[in-house]
């Protein structure tokens, strides 16, 4: 049973460690060294191409138009909302994890009282067939069984709220798993349109420049 439960520990500690792994950043900003003798170096994916001035303009055009501080500020935004999204999805995991181990009470207690039920009957049994009886162990059975009842009630009353409180969470999580989504689909869009222009980029480097 421990071993199981430790299992289960180590699971939801992966599933949670998985929903906060940090989405990779935009790639860094190329950029242009100047240098004589009409040509000029330009420095992308940590890699220097050398190209003729006059595709100089060309450069500093797809520059300009590679949005890196906008691509940046989304993977920003994208890793608070998974911070805030992760926080979220472990306190439902918590209060889920609540609610179980109180449905695992009311089965026990559900159990007792099946077991206490039995006994009386049993013993009403007995005392229908011998006339000699001890009275006081039918009201001590009766007792058992009155005793198992209320227990049962008062663990499915806890379990019950548990799980209420467990749903009210899972509710209350929903905003934040919706703006790590739209986040996400931000920081997709802002990359997309970066990496589009890095593209660019790569392909003038590598028609019109010497890999150094």
């Amino acid at each position: 049973m421990k071993s199981l439960a430790h299992g289960l520990l180590c699971l939801l500690a992966a599933s949670l460690g998985a929903a906060t792994d940090e989405p990779s950043p935009p790639t860094t900003l190329p950029f242009i060294y100047e240098e004589i003798g009409g040509k000029f170096l330009l420095r992308l994916d940590n890699r220097r191409y050398q190209l003729a001035s006059t595709h100089k303009d060309s450069v500093a055009h797809l520059l300009a138009d590679a949005n890196y501080p906008q691509a940046k500020l989304c993977h920003e935004d994208y890793k608070r909302a998974l911070t805030e999204k992760a926080a979220a999805l472990a306190s439902v995991a918590r209060y889920d994890a609540s609610a179980k181990r109180l449905g695992t009470v009311v089965e026990r207690a559900r159990q007792s009282l099946e077991s206490a039920r039995n006994q009386l009957s049993l013993y009403l049994s007995l005392y229908r067939s011998f006339p000699t009886y001890d009275p006081s162990q039918v009201l001590f059975l009766q007792e058992q069984v009155n005793r198992a009842t209320s227990q049962l009630a008062t663990a499915e009353d806890q379990e019950n709220r548990a799980r209420q409180k467990t749903e009210e969470v899972r509710q209350a999580s929903e905003p934040a798993q919706e703006r790590a989504e739209k986040a996400r689909q931000a920081y997709q869009a802002a990359l997309t349109s970066y990496e589009k222009t890095l593209a660019s980029l790569r392909a003038l480097a590598l028609s019109a420049g010497t890999a150094l």
